[in-house]
């Protein structure tokens, strides 16, 4: 798939998200872990694109999650400067086969992409398969509540990668 592939048709954006009612539901951890799957999924998502909203940067969201060959998942795209941003969200902790299939797919697309995964947490053999990665990908870690380091990651890295 080349990054040319963009099927406008296939995503909705998330224009107007309530990002004080997302917290509402995330702060109360005991009612979010209630949720099923798809919901903390899709509730962890919207947490995500209001993240990247604060920062200017719009995101959209796929009904389907983007794959090669079956592997790895891209669900959310937005645009930096002159860089596409693909994004995959899981609230759950991620393991190294799992940046292994996101690099995979992240290298089918061209060097104007930016690849970035969020999660609640990363084991420590997937940060490390991540930095050996030729190609940068950017970590975020955010468990809802009280852990996220996504200003630091966003204002410390992923700025100063696109200037």
């Amino acid at each position: 798939m080349s990054s040319s592939s963009f099927n406008y048709k296939r995503h909705h954006p998330y224009s107007q998200v309530n990002t004080t009612e997302i917290l509402k539901k995330v702060r109360d951890q005991e009612k979010f872990t209630k949720l099923s799957n798809k919901d903390q999924d899709e509730t962890y998502r919207l947490h995500v694109i209001s993240l990247f909203q604060k920062k200017g940067v719009n995101m959209y969201s796929f009904e389907t999650e983007l794959k090669i060959d079956g592997e790895g998942e891209i669900n959310m795209m937005g645009f930096m400067k002159n860089f596409k941003v693909l994004v995959q969200s899981k609230y759950e902790s991620v393991t190294p086969n799992e940046i292994n299939n996101f690099a995979h797919l992240l290298s089918s697309y061209d060097e104007d992409t930016l690849g970035v995964f969020v999660a609640s947490s990363f084991n420590k053999n997937a940060m490390n398969f991540a930095d050996m990665y030729p190609r940068k990908i950017f970590l975020i870690m955010d468990n809802l509540n009280d852990l996220s380091n996504f200003d630091e990651v966003y204002n410390n890295d992923i700025a100063k990668y696109l200037f």
